[in-house]
C-alpha cells in the first residue's frame, strides 16, 4: 500500500509531515482520523491511550466513564486497519476489565522499569502491562529469539518529562517492541502520539509511521523531535 494513498485517504490536512521518511502528524481526535484510513493498510498498531483513571492530561478529560467506549473504538479500528501485531499500553488500574475488552488470545508485554517511583500503595508498581495480540491470519508463527518483557530505562525517561508530557514512554523500550515486530519499511501506526515516541523510534529504525495526537501542544513537541536529526540504523 503506497503511503502518499493513505494519507490521501484521510481528509485532514497534517500537522507535520516528513515526506522523506513517510512519517506524518495529525492533531486531531483519533476517532476523526482512524474511520478514513484503508483496511489493513497499517503494518503494526503500538499505541499508549489514556486509562481512564482521571488522570491530569493538558487538555484531553480522562473520564472514567467514558473509557470502556473509547477503548473498544480503539480495538476495532486496530483490528480492521491492522493484519499484524497490536500493542497497548495500559494501567494495572484496568486489569478487571482486560477480558471484557481486549479478543482472544491477548497476552502482557512486561515494560520492566529500571527505575521506579515510589507510590503510595502497597506493594510498588515496578512494570506497565502492555496488551498485545496476534491479529495475523497465521497466529502461531513462530518469532525466534524475542522476549514478552523488556527492561526500559525509565530513569531516562523520568528526566524526559521535561519535554513538557506527563508520561513518556521509554524510548529503548518503544524501539525494541518495534524492531521484535515489524521490519524496514512496514508502516506503524500511533493514534495516541503524545510526544512522538513512537514515531521518532519509528524513523530511526527506518519505518514508516502515522502518529495521531489530540493535544497541539504534544504535537508541537512531536513535530520538534521528528524534525532534528534521527541517525537511521
Amino acid at each position: 500500500m503506497m503511503f502518499n494513498s493513505i494519507i490521501e485517504s484521510i481528509p485532514v490536512k497534517p500537522y507535520y509531515r516528513d515526506e522523506q521518511a513517510d512519517v506524518v502528524i495529525y492533531c486531531a481526535d483519533c476517532r476523526d482520523i482512524l474511520p478514513c484510513i484503508l483496511d489493513k493498510s497499517i503494518d503494526l498498531v503500538l499505541t499508549d491511550p489514556p486509562y481512564g483513571i482521571s488522570y491530569q492530561y493538558a487538555g484531553y478529560d480522562d473520564n472514567p466513564k467514558l473509557y470502556s467506549e473509547l477503548i473498544v473504538f480503539l480495538i476495532y479500528e486496530a483490528n480492521r486497519l491492522c493484519n499484524n501485531l497490536i500493542f497497548i499500553w495500559q494501567s494495572m488500574k484496568q486489569c478487571n476489565n482486560w477480558h471484557l475488552w481486549f479478543p482472544e488470545g491477548w497476552r502482557i508485554f512486561a515494560g520492566i522499569k529500571n527505575f521506579s517511583q515510589f507510590l503510595p500503595t502497597t506493594i510498588q508498581y515496578s512494570w506497565d502491562p502492555i496488551i498485545f495480540w496476534d491479529n495475523s491470519p497465521n497466529k502461531n508463527r513462530a518469532i525466534a529469539g524475542q522476549r514478552d518483557y523488556h527492561i526500559g530505562n525509565t530513569a531516562k525517561y523520568i528526566a524526559e518529562k521535561s519535554l513538557g508530557h506527563p508520561c513518556p514512554r521509554p524510548q529503548n523500550t518503544v524501539e525494541y517492541i518495534i524492531s521484535i515486530s515489524s521490519e524496514p519499511d512496514n508502516l506503524i501506526l500511533d493514534p495516541f502520539l503524545g510526544s512522538g515516541t513512537t514515531a521518532y523510534c519509528a524513523k530511526k529504525l527506518g519505518r514508516r509511521c502515522i502518529g495521531i495526537e489530540i493535544e497541539e501542544k504534544y504535537c508541537a513537541i512531536a513535530a520538534k523531535r521528528l524534525s532534528q536529526s534521527v541517525m537511521r540504523l
